[in-house]
């Protein structure tokens, strides 16, 4: 066996985990987003073959690797005061002018400059992943234009060159369950940053789209000796959350929010059908802006109702509908400030990022009703009476408890059930089944009876699972005597301090 070495960057090493599907976490902290859509009408059925949104992506990671200066004519700086005082060479720009270096995060902070004739290298050399990206080199491939599969296959009918066409991007959810998470990074350092900008193709129908999101599990993971130590620590609070920035933004496709220019070009692609759309949209650096704040600002917006809504065109008044087959670019960075170090040590933060979307016609934009409360279903393995059994308990996530975390549930029986023997080890089965799919486990740290063995108080530790709109909280317990006398119980159910509601459960002889 001959002895090699390998030289790899954590940056690259985490690119070849997200190749594997593999979940990990922003952050030492660390941090994982997975990615969610969900295509309705306002009546909340899926119609087929009316709404189609398909998505690709190119994602981005710099920490400071030696590599990430790969091509570049000059290594990127931390500094003004450290670009070149002299052109020898007559460069355009001038690389002695601090205009033409451009600041990283693109757009919104100073951590490092990068030459702007180096900008498109430096892309490249930080890209971690990207769908289309056969090759999995992390640069996503070219995506070909109606017209280039027509040309590229004239023989076949408009029809196909449509689905090859589409073919070329994602269809959610289906082709992205095999890659969650989306975006994955673990052991970030003060001073790393990275951005994803997401393609949406909507087809078929105009329609509305919004951003959304929500916290998938918080956790402090316990606490390092320097975090302990640091002033800004607080016992039980994932500090990770408020030190991590964040900006969403209408893009152009090119990764950049870009500042120097002032506007944000964006490209209409031509519709199949209707009129050409062949004016470009210039959007203003203020109205391109969607969001910016910490992530934790991010994700209790995303989480709330549908979310972000989202305009075609920012610069009129009013929201404008996104027109059918039209192509659309959003951008999402992050990064930690260099001046932020033990107090996030540990703490570790998963989030979802997706897409909604529903047709322009019948609806008025304001999207599927998120008014409602919750919602609370009870049953038993065995609803015989005075039998020890097992009770299940489901929440469906309504706006009353939306946009935190799973710390509590209360269990209010009437008088004649007993669930005084339930311990922390009857509890089984626990968590958060997400509405865009998927599922994450609880942690029962505590079982308590109370109130003469008709109050069952469990609550959950780190790590927490989080709450978003539709969500349905689910938990699974033994060791509940059911009442000695047949017919019919309410069952009452509190989540975090907040009254849910309450479900019949039928006992019987």
């Amino acid at each position: 066996m001959s002895n090699k070495r390998f030289d790899v960057s954590r940056r690259k090493l985490l690119g070849a985990m997200g190749t594997i599907g593999g979940a990990a976490a922003l952050g030492g902290a660390s941090t994982v987003a997975f990615f969610s859509d969900t295509e309705e009408f306002a009546n909340n059925q899926l119609v087929a073959g009316e709404l189609d949104l398909l998505v690709d992506w190119e994602e981005h990671y710099s920490d400071w690797s030696p590599d990430e200066s790969d091509g570049l004519q000059f290594d990127p700086v931390m500094d003004l005061s450290d670009i070149p005082t002299t052109d020898p060479d007559g460069l355009t720009p001038d690389p002695t002018d601090p205009n033409s270096w451009i600041p990283f995060p693109p757009g919104f902070g100073d951590l490092l400059y990068v030459w702007a004739r180096d900008v498109s290298q430096f892309m490249d050399n930080t890209a971690i992943d990207a769908y289309p990206d056969f090759n999995d080199d992390g640069v996503q491939d070219t995506i070909k234009t109606r017209q280039q599969v027509r040309i590229d296959n004239s023989f076949l009918p408009e029809a196909e060159i449509e689905r090859i066409y589409r073919d070329q991007f994602a269809d959610v959810p289906d082709d992205l369950q095999s890659r969650r998470p989306l975006i994955e990074l673990t052991d970030v350092k003060p001073g790393d940053f990275g951005e994803v900008t997401f393609s949406v193709h909507l087809f078929d129908n105009p329609g509305y789209i919004w951003l959304t999101g929500g916290i998938d599990t918080i956790d402090e993971n316990g606490t390092s000796e320097p975090e302990a130590a640091d002033e800004d620590e607080q016992d039980g609070v994932v500090e990770l959350l408020d030190e991590i920035r964040v900006a969403v933004w209408y893009d152009d496709g090119n990764n950049l929010l870009d500042v120097l220019r002032g506007r944000e070009v964006v490209i209409h692609e031509k519709p199949i059908d209707g009129p050409d759309a062949d004016d470009n949209l210039e959007i203003p650096i203020d109205q391109a802006i969607i969001l910016q704040g910490t992530l934790r600002d991010l994700l209790e917006t995303l989480s709330t109702g549908n979310g972000v809504p989202l305009d075609a065109d920012p610069t009129t008044s009013g929201r404008d509908c996104f027109p059918n087959s039209t192509t659309r670019y959003f951008a999402f960075a992050w990064w930690l400030p260099v001046d932020h170090a033990n107090e996030i040590q540990t703490d570790s933060v998963t989030f979802d990022l997706g897409f909604y979307t529903e047709q322009c016609r019948h609806n008025d934009g304001s999207g599927l009703d998120t008014t409602m409360p919750s919602a609370v279903t009870v049953t038993t393995d065995d609803p015989t009476v005075s039998t020890s059994t097992s009770h299940r308990i489901e929440v469906t996530v309504g706006n009353d408890i939306a946009g935190g975390t799973l710390n509590e549930l209360v269990v209010d029986y009437p008088n004649d059930f007993d669930i005084s023997n339930v311990g922390e080890g009857d509890v089984f089965n626990e968590g958060v089944e997400q509405s865009g799919g998927g599922a994450v486990s609880a942690n029962t740290t505590n079982a308590d009876g109370s109130d003469n063995g008709t109050r069952l108080t469990l609550t959950f530790g780190s790590p927490l699972a989080g709450l978003s709109t539709g969500d349905t909280i689910f938990v699974e317990y033994d060791d509940v005597q059911n009442a000695s006398t047949a017919g019919t119980y309410d069952v009452a159910v509190s989540v975090n301090g907040t009254a849910v509601g309450s479900d019949s459960l039928e006992i019987v002889d």
